[in-house]
């Protein structure tokens, strides 16, 4: 795994928790639509990229980097190893996906 796929999936995922919690006001000027429409967009495009994804890989992303579930949470789903070995993966995947 490249560490800088892993730096930008760090930031894609803070970026999309913080849209996520973006609650929207009833203030419908041009430029906040827009603004709500991007955001939603980016969010739109993280789960297309992470529904073309193994499951697996899937998993991983949404809870490590999207969701931001408890620290051990895989424990219930891989071996150590396995867990680590797909992350890996998963991350590689999801960048090359994203650059397309």
């Amino acid at each position: 795994m490249n560490k800088n796929n892993e730096r930008f999936l760090v930031y894609l995922g803070k970026k999309y928790q913080e849209y996520a919690l973006t609650e929207c006001k009833n203030d419908h000027a041009i430029h906040e639509k827009t603004e709500i429409d991007n955001k939603m967009g980016f969010m739109l495009y993280i789960e297309t990229i992470l529904k073309t994804m193994p499951s697996d890989y899937a998993l991983i992303l949404r809870n490590d980097f999207f969701k931001k579930r408890e620290e051990k949470w895989w424990q219930a789903y891989f071996t150590k190893s396995t867990y680590y070995r797909k992350k890996s993966q998963a991350i590689d995947e999801f960048v090359s996906c994203a650059k397309r």
